[in-house]
């Protein structure tokens, strides 16, 4: 595995997942008698935590993509992304039936990794907050709960409304970063396979770009 793709996984699997484990200590810490003594910890301990996370990661990922983000995802959100994009560019015409968007991506990273690179990191953050917003919304249940247990404790409430607030920002952002990425996948298709002379940008010869100082009479 390269290490771009550690960074993505990363990114996209890790740090939610990271998110997620804590929010199961914390109800565990709480409720449970469960002591930590941080004081204690060494890279053993680090790197199992890492691995858990990634790991975790994988379930928040299809847990939230099923539930949480499709109270945002519009309906069809690949083919609206598609259909306006045809729109935006009238003298391509992208089929949705004839080809699935990952083939083109393959051929993309085909013909040049470096790209295929730059449209995936639009993938991966976007899982990242996606993920990132589901966690967030776990801590707002547990702190609402918290709210409940605690004799009214307001901090509590005001610190589950904040939760709350950013996982929906976090999943809004996380639609838009998909859009971008299904989008990149088509732009950078047409770049590739489009010849100088259909692009819409002319290069002048260097008497023409002059322009003509004007006489005085």
């Amino acid at each position: 595995m390269s290490i771009k793709l550690g960074i993505y996984d990363f990114f996209a699997y890790m740090i939610p997942g990271g998110i997620a484990i804590a929010a199961f200590l914390f109800i565990l810490i709480n409720h449970f008698g469960l002591i930590v003594d941080y004081t204690q910890l060494s890279a053993t301990h680090i790197l199992l935590f890492g691995i858990l996370s990634y790991l975790c990661g994988y379930v928040v990922d299809a847990v939230s993509g099923r539930i949480w983000l499709n109270f945002f995802y519009p309906k069809n959100h690949f083919e609206k992304t598609i259909n306006e994009f045809n729109e935006r560019n009238p003298f391509i015409k992208v089929s949705l039936k004839t080809m699935d968007w990952y083939i083109v991506f393959t051929y993309i990273k085909k013909q040049s990794i470096e790209i295929a690179d730059t449209i995936d990191k639009l993938n991966a953050q976007s899982k990242m907050l996606k993920n990132s917003g589901f966690g967030s919304l776990i801590f707002s249940i547990i702190l609402l709960v918290e709210f409940f247990y605690s004799n009214y404790q307001i901090n509590n409430l005001l610190l589950s409304i904040a939760c709350l607030v950013i996982a929906i920002i976090l999943a809004k952002q996380a639609v838009k970063f998909r859009t971008w990425f299904y989008v990149s996948i088509y732009q950078s298709y047409v770049g590739l396979i489009a010849e100088p002379d259909f692009l819409p940008v002319k290069l002048l010869s260097k008497q023409k770009a002059i322009p003509k100082k004007k006489t005085s009479l």
